[in-house]
């Protein structure tokens, strides 16, 4: 599901494939399944990342979680229909390993992390009755036609040679319509945001680093 070289229906559809082999398994009464992304995507998050978390290189900037990612937890054990508060990160899944099993911390983020417990219905678990699976909603990718190329690009993104990859269906709509984007249309400030995150990344976190102007 990657942007820039995937399909994101045939992603769906891979997923739900998993889940359904897994929910097929005769292990299944033992499973706790996670899916997760690694990062957002470069969508817009009105929640700042929090800082300050533990981590054995806190002291060069990694101290500093990023923007949340979608994550489901789904199993026997789940608990349904529920969304859950709780900031977790994606140290959280190994914490609720070592606290399940009994095992070592593997890093200070890992000890800091929250486990996945408030996801987790205690009660059915405590009387060892393991949920049967949920009916997955069938993927049909004919429902929803797109292409990998159709996917590579947001905001007008620009190619590494500098060319335009092309205009995504929401720039194209603010385009049509700018009265209803003032004020929060961005993109005239593209240029100064990447040198931003660059002098931050260089200078405020590299030792030695050098600002750009």
């Amino acid at each position: 599901q990657h942007a820039g070289y995937a399909n994101l229906t045939e992603g769906d559809a891979h997923i739900a494939d998993v889940i359904l082999a897994l929910q097929r398994s005769p292990q299944w009464a033992r499973m706790l399944i996670v899916v997760t992304y690694d990062e957002n995507g470069g969508f817009y998050d009105h929640v700042s990342p929090p800082n300050g978390v533990p981590d054995d290189f806190a002291a060069t900037g990694f101290d500093q979680l990023g923007f949340r990612v979608p994550a489901l937890v789904m199993g026997p054990y789940a608990k349904q229909s529920y969304v859950s508060s709780t900031v977790f990160n994606h140290a959280s899944a190994l914490a609720h390993l070592q606290n399940t099993f009994g095992l070592e911390n593997l890093t200070m983020r890992t000890a800091a992390a929250t486990d996945l417990t408030d996801t987790i219905d205690m009660e059915r678990l405590l009387a060892n009755d393991p949920a049967p699976p949920i009916e997955l909603p069938e993927v049909n990718l004919a429902d929803w036609p797109t292409t990998a190329a159709a996917c590579q690009y947001g905001g007008g993104a620009i190619a590494n040679g500098g060319a335009p990859l092309g205009i995504d269906p929401v720039s194209a709509w603010a385009n049509e319509y700018p009265e209803r984007v003032v004020g929060m249309d961005a993109r005239a400030d593209v240029q100064q945001y990447r040198k931003d995150i660059r002098n931050y990344l260089l200078h405020d976190i590299l030792p030695g680093g050098k600002r750009q102007a």
